[in-house]
């Protein structure tokens, strides 16, 4: 692996996040969630290999489907922020 690698860099990003006593989720340019920390998952009692891959990240917050802080930010969303 080259030093500086896109592999490399995700690895560190990973860890990171994994290793933060934050709660914490990442989800990508598709809502989707990528990253979904130990942190949160003693939080919500919602596992990783539950919600990865998944555009479900709203379970750690609502008892029902909306987007989170993560998904406006996204869509550049930020206006609609009092509506939610």
């Amino acid at each position: 692996m080259m030093p500086g690698s896109i592999h490399e860099k995700d690895l560190l990003l990973q860890g990171c996040i994994e290793s933060s006593p934050i709660p914490a989720f990442v989800i990508g340019a598709d809502h989707r969630v990528i990253y979904w920390n130990r942190a949160l998952e003693i939080l919500s009692g919602i596992s990783s290999k539950e919600v990865t891959g998944t555009n479900q990240q709203w379970r750690a917050f609502y008892a029902k489907e909306r987007p989170c802080m993560a998904d406006l930010l996204v869509d550049g969303a930020l206006k609609d922020l009092k509506k939610w």
